[in-house]
């Protein structure tokens, strides 16, 4: 039997899985090709290789990708001055791919498109066929929350761009047959109220993050791409604020910030007691050797797959009700929750002194992910939004 034609559409090719949105991406594009025809189409800044190349293939049954020069995200940031269109969508407009999309679609007429974040709602704007855009996080949330955080000057930019976000977050919906976010809080920060917005969840792979036999340190850990703002605040919050009254009681323990494109800020909080490894081939190797899994986040949205690989992997947990709003774990139970320094200092040096306890949290958070963020349940959760 046939299978109906998916054309997904995407800000950045999908792999390799350093950041949240090509992990989002990648596993929903894996499992839709067990029922549709998927004919992909990604931006890229960067060069890929073969073996990225070779990561795509095994997940659509085509795919194109076009580059974004600097000199068109330069032109585009300009004429975004005059538009008010985010420079968040501005910096991903290709007139190439655009024209790619609508030559492709006029031939095969695909049953469906699927667009990830706003980036990409115009190249699907005005094509015949049912629509679907992820959100994925309320953008203009989370750059209110970094002006909230950030120096006046820098402030009044992102306050800017989260007010032109909120408009054109709203503006887009009306090109969409639906839309999905990955989290309740975000669907309520969203500017559109509808039955037609969907709450998709991230998931985990549970077979790839499973607890394996490695010998634990006294270590703490935090993992993530260490470019992003959010993460970059969270380690710099975790390092002046709460490592140096863990390292009282506790004066072994090390630090470990694994993940790609380390900041400049994030490579000068590096020390004995302060691991930064940047790039890692393998994080599982890290999230096996740690003890605690820290993401004491203060600003950002949608969910935290870190935390979900970490609870996979039988690690016990520290995050902030800002981080476990998005995944509803229990605190006590199934992951530990601080907010102030001293909460954090109290909670690390608690579960690294209280073995029981700690082994007892990362047996229950691998249960809870298990059963609520499976990738298979969002998979069929989609498709059933796709055929309505």
């Amino acid at each position: 039997m046939k299978r109906p034609v998916l054309f997904v559409i995407l800000p950045r090719i999908p792999y390799p899985l350093e950041k949240g949105d090509k992990l989002r991406a990648y596993y929903l594009i894996r499992g839709l090709k067990e029922h549709y025809h998927i004919t992909l189409f990604a931006l890229y800044r960067e060069k890929y290789d073969s073996e990225v190349v070779r990561q795509i293939a095994s997940i659509a049954d085509r795919y194109s990708f076009f580059h974004i020069s600097l000199f068109s995200v330069a032109w585009n940031a300009i004429l975004a001055l005059f538009t008010g269109k985010p420079f968040q969508v501005a910096y991903f407009s290709n007139s190439r791919m655009k024209r790619a999309i609508r030559n492709a679609a006029h031939e095969s007429k695909p049953d469906a498109v699927l667009c990830q974040l706003v980036r990409t709602a115009e190249f699907a704007k005005g094509l015949d066929t049912k629509k679907i855009l992820d959100y994925q996080d309320t953008l203009s949330l989370g750059m209110k929350r970094r002006a909230e955080k950030s120096p006046r000057v820098t402030s009044w930019f992102y306050q800017s761009e989260g007010r032109r976000l909120y408009r054109y977050e709203k503006k887009v919906s009306d090109w969409f047959d639906h839309t999905l976010i990955i989290t309740e809080q975000d669907r309520d920060a969203l500017p559109v109220h509808n039955d037609r917005v969907h709450v998709i969840p991230n998931g985990v792979d549970t077979l790839r993050y499973q607890s394996g036999d490695c010998k634990k340190k006294n270590q703490l850990l935090f993992v993530g791409n260490m470019s992003y703002a959010p993460n970059v605040d969270a380690m710099e919050y975790f390092t002046n604020n709460v490592l140096p009254g863990v390292l009282m009681p506790f004066p072994a323990t090390e630090l470990v910030i694994a993940g790609a494109k380390p900041h400049s800020r994030i490579k000068m909080l590096a020390s004995d007691n302060v691991i930064v490894t940047g790039w890692v081939d393998d994080l599982r190797e890290y999230y096996c050797r740690a003890r605690i899994f820290v993401a004491p986040m203060q600003i950002g949205t949608g969910l935290q797959n870190k935390l979900l690989e970490a609870m996979s992997m039988g690690l016990a947990c520290i995050t902030t009700t800002l981080a476990n709003n998005a995944i509803g774990a229990t605190h006590g139970k199934e992951i530990w929750v601080a907010n102030s320094p001293e909460e954090w200092v109290a909670a690390v040096a608690f579960l690294l002194s209280n073995r029981e306890l700690r082994d007892e949290i990362a047996a229950n958070g691998k249960k809870f992910v298990a059963e609520n963020y499976s990738w298979n349940s969002q998979i069929e959760k989609l498709c059933k939004i796709i055929e309505l």
